[in-house]
């Protein structure tokens, strides 16, 4: 690009975030991506392409279905695109990193509602963009989603399969992301009667809040019911033990930036998914 000429349908939902998924965009994208990994990306994910819904809900409240039909027409669009690359070799599959219908909190940390994605009509973009390449099958492969101890809505909405469930049954792996960095509910906090706009580290903290000490002795609790002996283990641990055993679950994404933490996911996952049931520590 020169100076002056930016990304086509750009979406500025906020002065130092913008967002773009146009397939001039996500060719270029790849094309970095390839170059710094010096490897064809396996898997290439839109990230969150709901900013096109924030941004229209800043402008004028609740996205109405011309809004929608156009979000779904953009996915289709990039998602042609990214048929495309796998075509060409360049990409192994794509999927989308998204906070679908059944998250509690959208991707800005608002109830999702109005930004919230269909898995369904994902798919469908993904078929009408495989049909317009000339295939019967498309390479939309992945979805991720959040899911933590304070966020169990994607594995079940109380007698109902959550989206995790659901984008299982569309033929989608599931990958859930934020295991440990949570958005609290209502109240989670000693004194906190609103919703916290920032998100908690499920951790142990000196002093450790009476919220995450409950929150631990619970996690406990339960999987020793499960016949799963977790007692003297750091709430972390918990966290990533249990996202990773949850029914649907292919991957537990975690960002870890300290060695320490590092080596706790390391020795986590040595271990494995653990053979209890999860629903029942959802409830």
């Amino acid at each position: 690009l020169t100076v002056g000429n930016p990304w086509p349908e750009m979406v500025k939902f906020h002065p130092t975030a913008w967002h773009c998924i146009h397939p001039s965009f996500i060719r270029n994208e790849v094309l970095i991506s390839s170059l710094r990994l010096q490897t064809m990306p396996d898997v290439v994910l839109l990230h969150n392409p709901e900013f096109f819904l924030t941004e229209r809900m800043i402008q004028g409240g609740k996205p109405e279905e011309s809004t929608q039909s156009e979000f779904y027409k953009r996915i289709e669009s990039a998602f042609e695109a990214l048929e495309e690359l796998v075509e060409e070799g360049k990409i192994g599959a794509y999927g989308i990193s998204t906070n679908p219908h059944g998250c509690q909190w959208s991707c800005t940390g608002h109830v999702n509602t109005a930004e919230a994605t269909s898995t369904e009509r994902l798919v469908d973009a993904a078929t009408m963009a495989a049909a317009r390449r000339g295939k019967s099958r498309h390479n939309f492969k992945v979805i991720q989603m959040p899911w933590n101890l304070l966020e169990p809505n994607a594995a079940h909405d109380g007698d109902t399969p959550g989206a995790i469930a659901q984008a299982r049954s569309l033929g989608l792996d599931v990958m859930v992301n934020r295991p440990i960095n949570a958005i609290p509910p209502p109240g989670f906090h000693t004194g906190d009667w609103s919703r916290a706009s920032a998100h908690i580290k499920l951790r142990d903290q000196k002093p450790k809040p009476p919220s995450l000490a409950l929150l631990t002795n619970v996690c406990q609790e339960a999987l020793l019911d499960c016949g799963v002996n977790a007692y003297g283990r750091d709430l972390s641990e918990l966290a990533l033990m249990i996202s990773m055993s949850v029914p649907g679950n292919s991957v537990t994404l975690v960002g870890a930036t300290q060695d320490q933490y590092l080596r706790q996911v390391i020795k986590v996952c040595k271990r494995g998914p653990s053979p209890f049931a999860v629903d029942p520590l959802c409830s």
